[in-house]
């Protein structure tokens, strides 16, 4: 812009390219004497950067030019208009020099994009609208509501992976509204102000926003988009979609320290000069090493880094440089054709290319000059990178614990590969060659929230064995831990153990996927302390553990009846846990019960399981009576907050689903959910209790919402005196149920405090609706019905859904928590009237 009589200017254009994935380049001139200022727009993706390098220089010379990456990813299409608008400052003219659009590498295009239209997410205080225009027809709005605000909640179903988050909205010329995405605890915020020329939803209004650049994400991850209207604009939103994308390119933000500025100078000479940084460098003037140091104050992350120095043609300085406890050697050998602290001669070594550094540490140089060079330092530079990308090792019954452990020379033995004398680290994997591997695995080191979790994975049919199937220890698995983190274990098949499969003691940040265990002494899959059962906060010694996709097969199969410890604990169990999401698996043909939540275990969820054939031992002569399928308890230590809910509970020899505390007085129970769960076929008559859900002592605030319970021997109980001592049961709610086919009963309700039980559809096998006894305390039973049948869709088949003509339909109580406002198969309840009662809503 020099002489021009404009402080801005604009310079627009076409892309031509091929349609795909790219990166976007400014080329300009960054000198020393101006911040100017650049906003560069690409198919309508807007970021701006600021010339504030200042590069050694005051004019368009080879020293000052340089360039910035505005958008790291982008998806373009042939046609898509570009824009650089740019404004100078005092001696700094904004010069261009052009912009590039670089293809990225494994990008992959928008054509696999999972796109979740906002009229099927959980909806609270949004309404949905037909739309022309829309995608799927429909949009979410504040209109004509008492709400100014809305939430929409969905759950991310896609691959593994990294994606790229887009929100579709309508941005009219009425408001300001505003939204808050949430993905995977990421949140990202925008305002409706493009103002595009129309105050009612139409094509011209219709807009995108990219939330989330590049994300991370997992099956099951979350999302909610939360909208705020403001005056005639009603935050109406249309989707939101999640592309995937594979790239290494990360947003760079360099944090320099001037040499001169240093905390720790010695014997170093600061010297002004106009081709340094901040126009100052510093130089060694004697023959011996000299230490200059400082601290990072950077956020923790990984780092490259940069040393800015003056390597002239009159002798060969040394530099070391050690950063994050590495040191590396610089040598001022390029001879840049200067005797001096020139333009010429001033460049720059990365001297650590990925390297983590935490807040606060120190990092340091140590130089010394040589004949004339002086070892002149202007600068160190440390620039945010991805982490790096871990290494692959492998594993086969034909290989060496002597060799690299590389595919063509692979290690023998698993447990070599997870001890401490492997070379695997943090974010690398281990893949397992088809095989049988007879051994017990020791997880014997861990993997770190920065550089990810250790994968264990088996590469095709990896069978597992335990080398005494017949003596085996408490606590003791094939794939066992104690006190470690950051394993993913994936995709082994688990044979005639002595106890455990797979057994986590004192664990974090675990996930156990596509197992499948058989004929295992005790638990299939385990997480559990290490040495501490004596009840309490103590007992609860693992944290943020996924149980997911797993087979669970004859658990507790060498059981022989009370008083062996072979059999001990449950077929999935978890044990002093906090967090943790036990989802997708299949729990069959078990001798005790299937899955369990137990002894402190909080904050977590059981959820799109299927157990069945569980506690074969009930009523045997060496077995007891009970077994629940699905169990909560206390034990010795506090367990709440957990949500049960889209399981398949069915012919189970005892119970169903069943929250209780077994220890009055140590360990209580509460914050319970359970909804959404099919249950049907469980208990033996005469045998054992066969309740399809249970609520029992020292208990409290548990939601029974949408069950469908089938022909159990027992639908509903709750009674507060199943175990002797503590208190009765108080604070539970029994909503839209269905109630079906009972055996003996249609339920026991007894010994609790403030109960209530409506809107529950029972069919008529009893004249009781219920059973009650003594000792009930604001009890609340109210609308519940009862008919001759519910009308399912297939009974023969097991198919609980709804027909048509469905006793179910248009029943329940709209008094139900966002939670359950969805129903197992995925569906919005109360469509056109009331919701319907059971798990399923009926669609036509």
């Amino acid at each position: 812009m020099l002489g021009s009589n404009s402080n801005t200017g604009t310079a627009a254009g076409i892309f031509n390219g091929l349609a795909g994935s790219y990166y976007v380049n400014v080329a300009y001139y960054d000198e020393n004497d101006g911040i100017s200022s650049a906003t560069v727009t690409v198919a309508g993706e807007i970021e701006s950067f600021r010339f504030d390098k200042n590069l050694p220089g005051n004019a368009a010379a080879p020293e000052t030019l340089t360039s910035y990456v505005t958008h790291p990813i982008l998806q373009l299409q042939s046609g898509d208009a570009f824009e650089i608008e740019a404004q100078y400052n005092l001696g700094e003219f904004a010069r261009i020099d052009y912009i590039e659009f670089v293809p990225t590498q494994n990008a992959s295009v928008p054509d696999g994009s999972l796109r979740y239209e906002a009229e099927k997410l959980q909806l609270t205080g949004y309404q949905t609208a037909p739309i022309s225009g829309a995608s799927g027809g429909q949009q979410i709005n504040l209109n004509n509501t008492d709400n100014t605000s809305g939430v929409a909640r969905g759950v991310f179903a896609g691959e593994a992976g990294i994606y790229r988050v887009r929100v579709g909205y309508y941005d009219e010329s009425d408001g300001v509204s505003s939204a808050t995405v949430t993905v995977a605890g990421q949140t990202r915020s925008f305002k409706f102000d493009e103002d595009f020329p129309s105050s009612a939803p139409v094509p011209e209004t219709l807009t995108s926003r990219v939330t989330h650049s590049v994300i991370g994400l997992q099956p099951g991850d979350t999302f909610k988009i939360e909208g705020q209207s403001n005056f005639g604009e009603f935050a109406r939103v249309d989707y939101i979609e999640f592309v995937p994308i594979k790239t290494t390119v990360d947003t760079t933000t360099a944090i320099r320290y001037e040499a001169e500025d240093f905390q720790q100078l010695d014997d170093y000479v600061i010297n002004s000069n106009s081709n340094s940084s901040a126009s100052k460098h510093i130089s060694v003037y004697n023959s011996n090493y000299q230490t200059i140091s400082d601290v990072f104050d950077g956020e923790t992350g990984f780092y490259q880094v940069k040393v800015g120095y003056y390597d002239e043609n009159d002798g060969e300085s040394t530099a070391w440089v050690t950063v994050g406890g590495q040191s590396r050697r610089i040598l001022f050998d390029k001879d840049l054709g200067s005797a001096g602290a020139t333009a010429a001669a001033l460049t720059q070594r990365v001297t650590h290319e990925a390297i983590r550094l935490q807040k606060g540490e120190n990092f340091v140089i140590d130089a010394i000059s040589n004949a004339a060079e002086f070892a002149r330092l202007d600068y160190i530079e440390f620039v945010a990178v991805n982490p790096p990308d871990g290494s692959t090792y492998y594993v086969s019954p034909n290989g060496s614990d002597d060799n690299p452990g590389t595919e063509q020379l692979p290690w023998k033995t698993i447990n070599y590969a997870v001890s401490q004398g492997s070379p695997v680290i943090a974010g690398d994997k281990i893949l397992v060659k088809p095989g049988t591997y007879t051994e017990l695995i020791n997880l014997d080191k861990s993997g770190d929230d920065e550089l990810g979790h250790i994968t264990l994975k088996a590469d095709g049919e990896v069978i597992l064995k335990d080398p005494d199937p017949i003596n085996g220890n408490f606590r003791e698995g094939v794939i066992q831990s104690a006190s470690e983190g950051f394993w993913i274990i994936d995709g082994f098949r688990i044979e005639d153990t002595s106890w455990a499969g797979i057994s986590l003691r004192d664990a974090n940040n675990m996930i156990v996927q596509n197992n499948h265990t058989f004929e295992t002494g005790a638990s299939g899959i385990i997480v559990m302390p290490d040495t501490y059962f004596f009840g309490g906060e103590n007992e609860v010694t693992s944290k943020d553990i996924k149980v997911l996709g797993n087979t669970v097969e004859r658990a507790n199969w060498r059981w022989a009846g009370s008083g062996d410890s072979r059999g001990t604990q449950e077929a999935l169990s978890i044990w002093g846990v906090d967090g943790f999401e036990v989802a997708n698996n299949l729990v069959k043909e078990g001798k005790r019960e299937g899955i369990d939540a137990k002894t402190g275990s909080r904050n977590g969820s059981i959820h799109n399981n299927t157990v069945t054939g569980v506690a074969q031992v009930s009523g045997t002569p060496t077995g007891y009576n009970a077994g629940a399928a699905i169990y909560v308890e206390g034990n010795r230590a506090d367990t709440f907050n957990i949500d049960v809910y889209n399981n398949l509970v069915y012919d189970n020899v005892a119970e169903g689903i069943v929250v209780a505390d077994e220890v009055p007085g140590k360990g209580d129970v509460s914050d319970i959910r359970v909804f959404n769960n099919v249950v049907y076929g469980n208990g033996r008559l005469g045998i054992n209790s066969g309740m399809g859900i249970a609520v029992t002592s020292n208990v409290n605030n548990v939601e029974v919402i949408n069950n469908t319970v089938v022909n159990n021997i027992q639908s509903i109980v709750v009674d507060g005196t199943d175990y002797t001592g503590g208190y009765n049961t108080y604070d539970v709610l029994v909503r839209n149920n269905i109630f079906a086919d009972a055996v003996f009963r249609n339920g026991l309700i007894e010994d609790a405090n403030n109960v209530i039980l409506d809107n529950n559809l029972f069919t008529n096998d009893f004249n009781q609706l219920y059973q009650g006894g003594s000792g009930l305390v604001n009890f609340v039973e109210t609308n519940n019905t009862q008919v001759e049948t519910i009308g399912f869709f297939d009974v023969a088949a097991n198919n609980y859904r709804l027909s048509s003509n469905s006793a179910a339909i248009d029943i329940g109580s709209d008094l139900i928590p966002d939670y359950a406002s969805i129903d197992k198969d995925g569906i919005q309840r109360n469509q056109d009237e009331a919701p319907d009662v059971g798990a399923y809503e009926y669609v036509a």
